[in-house]
């Protein structure tokens, strides 16, 4: 199933997707793509709304960093 053209998010820029009812998250990391859920798990946080540094998400509303190629956390919520 194709949601998005590569050359529709630029490196450096997320893009919220839906894919059969989920809310997914797509990254472009210096042209390597990576997606994931957008909904962070703390509280909810719409990750594809975040700034985006390097493999690391900012989440908007309470500022926990998560690395897009891992999944995992890697600053806790401010």
């Amino acid at each position: 199933m194709k949601v998005a053209k590569t050359n529709e998010i630029e490196p450096g820029q997320a893009r919220l997707v839906d894919v059969q009812g989920k809310r997914i998250a797509l990254f472009n990391v210096d042209g390597t793509f990576f997606a994931l859920d957008n909904t962070y798990t703390h509280r909810g946080g719409p990750l594809a709304d975040g700034e985006i540094s390097g493999h690391e998400v900012t989440c908007p509303w309470h500022g926990a960093r998560f690395d897009v190629r891992t999944e995992e956390v890697v600053g806790p919520p401010a």
